[in-house]
């Protein structure tokens, strides 16, 4: 990946969650993997601690890559066809040489929930806050609900290595705070959406609990 791909760019991520959900309601793959690809780099913003989320995350918009890549790339364009397809041939929660898109994409819908909420704070915190306990706070509501207590502890502690709000506010790159906290805004709240439509969707098909 080139050097300027690696680099957070908070306005090609802000692009991509105002684009994933259309004005029919679909939830379009590609940008979804584009917004998802900037999460990424905003992560490696945050330190040596979070390499082994995106170590994971990663490997996973590979596999939704691939899958959009794919002689079965049409089922994969929105996140409705991909569900709808794998419905119908039984292999939601199916591992083969290629995991289930739907699995796959649950995996990463569970992380958005944490980072959005994570975001959230960031935004509507002082300069002085710790972000380790905006971090801290935001996993505790949303992930943690989904990791052994090995890995939430351990989670957790890694958490307060984290940077303090200014600091991270400086990585981001954005000269001016305030166009940032008002892009970070917009940012969550299509990212809220987006999510939105997501866990109405994989309630509806009995998929929220998959494997």
């Amino acid at each position: 990946m080139a050097e300027a791909e690696k680099k957070f760019n908070l306005d090609l991520m802000c692009e991509a969650f105002c684009k994933c959900k259309t004005d029919d309601g679909e939830l379009l793959m590609d940008e979804y993997i584009k917004a998802y690809h900037q999460l990424i780099n905003f992560n490696s913003l945050l330190g040596t601690v979070f390499n082994f989320v995106n170590c994971d995350i990663r490997d996973k918009v590979h596999i939704l890559e691939h899958h959009l890549k794919s002689e079965q790339g049409e089922h994969y364009a929105t996140v409705q066809k991909m569900i709808l397809y794998e419905v119908e041939k039984g292999t939601t929660a199916k591992t083969s040489k290629v995991a289930s898109g739907s699995r796959t994409f649950l995996r990463l819908h569970r992380a958005l929930e944490f980072l959005a909420s994570f975001l959230d704070k960031l935004v509507q915190a002082q300069e002085g806050d710790k972000v380790s306990w905006l971090a801290v706070d935001a996993y505790r509501t949303t992930l943690s609900k989904f990791h052994p207590w090995l890995i939430r502890k351990g989670a957790e502690l890694a958490m307060h290595t984290l940077p303090t709000q200014r600091q991270l506010m400086e990585k981001i790159g954005m000269s001016d705070v305030e166009v940032t906290k008002t892009t970070l805004r917009k940012t969550i709240v299509a990212a809220q959406e987006v999510y939105a439509s997501a866990q109405d969707l994989y309630t509806k098909h009995n998929l929220l609990d998959l494997p």
